[in-house]
């Protein structure tokens, strides 16, 4: 009787997989996925970075906002959060956005490092997409801010946002904000 109960992949079958197939073994042919060492980088000298997130208990659900901003050295100079009502993850990332850079032109920060997890995003930044008013109000002002700073936005792989991912959907139901 020939039972395999298991099906292998190639992190069990070591071998050639032709001979497994050869054997009439049950394989996957999916590749592994390794993972990879992520680590936050220093803005060079003269710049502060800014990281942030956003995000939504569903489409128009719970949401949140927050981030922190960095010096050249590592220095977390404000960490900040806020609890947005019933909201779509757009706004809340868009909102984290404006946020920390306002808080970055409250403490004078002329160049700024803007991090986030969300590419299509920093493509509605970078657009000239005007899109609905609540979302167009905050654009504006995103835009109006990077007359004010030189800025840099850059998308991080979502690991790199894991622990601030985590810390904004703790804070989701939180309804008081903290900078």
């Amino acid at each position: 009787m020939d039972v395999y109960p298991i099906v292998l992949n190639q992190k069990h079958w070591r071998g050639d997989l032709s001979v497994a197939a050869q054997l009439q073994l049950p394989f996957s042919n999916e590749k592994l996925v390794r993972p990879k060492q992520v680590m936050w980088s220093f803005p060079p000298q003269g710049w502060c970075k800014l990281n942030c997130n956003g995000a939504s208990r569903g489409n128009r659900g719970k949401s949140g906002a927050g981030g922190l901003i960095r010096d050249h050295g590592g220095k977390v100079m404000v960490a900040f959060y806020e609890f947005l009502g019933l909201n779509r993850s757009i706004y809340a990332e868009l909102f984290a956005v404006y946020w920390g850079m306002q808080l970055a032109l409250d403490l004078g920060i002329q160049k700024l490092k803007v991090e986030m997890d969300a590419s299509t995003r920093l493509k509605i930044i970078y657009s000239t997409t005007r899109g609905n008013w609540k979302l167009q109000h905050l654009l504006i002002q995103i835009r109006n801010m990077q007359v004010e700073m030189e800025t840099d936005f850059a998308h991080i792989h979502r690991s790199r946002a894991i622990k601030q991912r985590i810390t904004w959907r703790m804070k989701l139901v939180t309804e008081n904000p903290m900078v």
